[in-house]
């Protein structure tokens, strides 16, 4: 007897010689695979019979998970959420006929800004629990998708669920490092920076860390969807040759309170 699917386990029969006419048992069990719907595969048994030495025989059967998970197939998309905010998604689980009560035992996230709580469940009476899982506010910006496991006191395997979105800045700059490049001793440079939002904007002051550079406000814009704000940053080079480094810090308290940082350099020669 010989099977292809890792899932078969060998097949036992109750007896290995048979005289002709006589039956016999063939046990088999199967280990079912971790995603759900339908199961099909094949396995031979080879025998000294003249007219048919080995014989094929199929097995099917419908796979079914214990549980049903809402939203479809554990998938929670966050959207865009700011840069600073915390936003909560909810996943729903409700059990199949267990016989048993059933509980969330444990989550593992790979992430750390990911924080879970279980919850009893509201609303539709075939779900029993929800699992809230909330994005913290530190988590950087950029798109992210991850991968969460849930166990279970029905079975060992986890539940995975799929968490996409994506973290956006509240507020941008640009360019985001200036470069003066060679300024000559004595000599005047300027560049200009814009800040963006998405939601309303409002600086209350700019510095320098240094002191180095003067920077006045250009131009304002503030019509939606994306007000924006432009500074006009300027260098007076010194006698002093060599490697300027400063820092521009623009003191934001709308969309949220936040020091936005840029780097700035130049080369005095």
């Amino acid at each position: 007897m010989q099977s292809s699917c890792a899932y078969v386990k060998e097949p036992i029969l109750s007896k290995m010689e048979f005289s002709p006419g006589e039956k016999g048992t063939l046990s088999l069990s199967i280990k079912t695979p971790d995603t759900s719907g339908r199961f099909r595969t094949q396995f031979s048994v080879t025998s000294n019979d003249p007219d048919e030495g080995r014989a094929s025989l199929t097995i099917a059967a419908q796979v079914d998970q214990p549980l049903i998970i809402a939203p479809a197939r554990g998938r929670v998309f966050f959207g865009r959420v700011p840069e600073g905010k915390e936003k909560t998604e909810y996943i729903s689980f409700g059990w199949k006929a267990s016989g048993e009560d059933a509980e969330i035992t444990k989550v593992e996230a790979p992430s750390e800004f990911f924080s879970w709580k279980v919850l009893e469940s509201q609303g539709e009476s075939r779900f029993q629990r929800r699992l809230a899982l909330t994005l913290k506010p530190d988590a950087p910006p950029g798109e992210f998708y991850e991968v969460l496991c849930v166990y279970t006191n029905l079975t060992d395997r986890p539940i995975c669920i799929q968490a996409r979105g994506e973290v956006f800045r509240c507020v941008e700059v640009s360019p985001s490092c200036v470069h003066f490049g060679l300024v000559p001793a004595g000599a005047r440079a300027s560049r200009t920076l814009t800040l963006h939002s998405e939601s309303g904007l409002l600086v209350d002051s700019v510095l320098t860390r240094r002191g180095l550079l003067k920077c006045e406000l250009l131009s304002e814009e503030i019509c939606m969807p994306k007000p924006s704000m432009s500074y006009r940053l300027t260098l007076h080079a010194t006698e002093k040759q060599g490697i300027l480094r400063d820092t521009v810090v623009f003191c934001i308290s709308k969309p949220r309170v936040l020091e936005l940082e840029v780097p700035v350099y130049a080369w005095l020669e």
